[in-house]
């Protein structure tokens, strides 16, 4: 399994696609990818109600990853503490 990220890439939704119409197991379509169980239990469960599709699996990552919470080492306080000193730095300048 190596280096591999931690998502699967559009070319693995593919096969994966190509593995449900050919009827393989979860546990095949492991095999032949090489990635965990997790993995793959995760990609039927966030996309699979009828039949699997890389194009909808693909979408609903790129929704699901565009509204994560991101995280940030700058604080609520940091950033007000930032915007007052531009203020400041503003007045200085004007004047």
């Amino acid at each position: 399994m190596g280096n591999q990220p931690k998502q699967l890439i559009l070319k693995e939704r593919y096969q994966i696609e190509a593995f449900c119409k050919l009827n393989f197991s979860a546990r095949k379509m492991v095999k032949e990818l090489g990635r965990s169980n997790k993995t793959i239990s995760n990609e039927f469960i966030g996309s699979c109600k009828k039949a699997y599709s890389a194009e909808t699996a693909e979408q609903q990552m790129q929704i699901r990853r565009s509204e994560a919470a991101k995280y940030t080492k700058c604080s609520a306080s940091l950033k007000n503490h930032v915007r007052s000193l531009l203020v400041s730095i503003g007045r200085i300048l004007r004047d």
